[in-house]
């Protein structure tokens, strides 16, 4: 038999591999419609933010911070999910400034979306700013990324185990 003929398969298997490894994820991944407040928007102090997204999600899946300009956290309690929508509570009087919704979540393909969306509080109705404090939270921002990479990376060990199994019965079809 032509050994060149066996070839094929751990070929496949490594431009899969290669494919996987360096792709970045499909536009066909959760997607979000809209926010309120609108990212650059300029508003009152919230009593809570909320994120719209094509898909349902699943609330153990969905992340949401509000960051002052100091990275300090400033909302309260954890994210509500309902269907696509997520709303997130905000601490109780926000003062003016610059301010980030930072959200990531899983799409029902099993990929990651994150993305952060900046707006502003406005200063009171009487035209001066509020106390510019921070919301006082120290920010725990520490997320593992390797959960995040986790399902391309097991397609990726699968694809190599075909790929070796191929290889493995092609060597062995040859010495017969």
């Amino acid at each position: 038999m032509d050994a060149r003929r066996y070839r094929w398969p751990a070929a496949i298997a490594a431009a899969a591999v290669a494919s996987m490894l360096s792709s970045t994820p499909a536009s066909a991944h959760t997607a979000l419609l809209g926010s309120v407040p609108a990212a650059g928007a300029t508003v009152a102090p919230p009593t809570a933010v909320t994120l719209v997204f094509d898909e349902s999600l699943d609330p153990a899946l969905v992340q949401v911070s509000l960051l002052d300009e100091r990275s300090d956290r400033c909302q309260a309690g954890r994210p509500r999910v309902r269907g696509g929508t997520v709303t997130q509570a905000v601490g109780p009087g926000l003062p003016a400034g610059a301010y980030r919704i930072d959200y990531r979540v899983v799409s029902d393909d099993g990929h990651v979306v994150h993305s952060a969306i900046p707006f502003t509080v406005a200063a009171s109705a009487h035209g001066t700013a509020a106390p510019s404090r921070s919301c006082g939270r120290p920010t725990a921002r520490r997320e593992s990324h390797a959960a995040a990479g986790l399902p391309g990376v097991l397609g990726a060990a699968a694809v190599v185990v075909v790929g070796g199994l191929a290889w493995g019965t092609a060597r062995r079809v040859r010495r017969r």
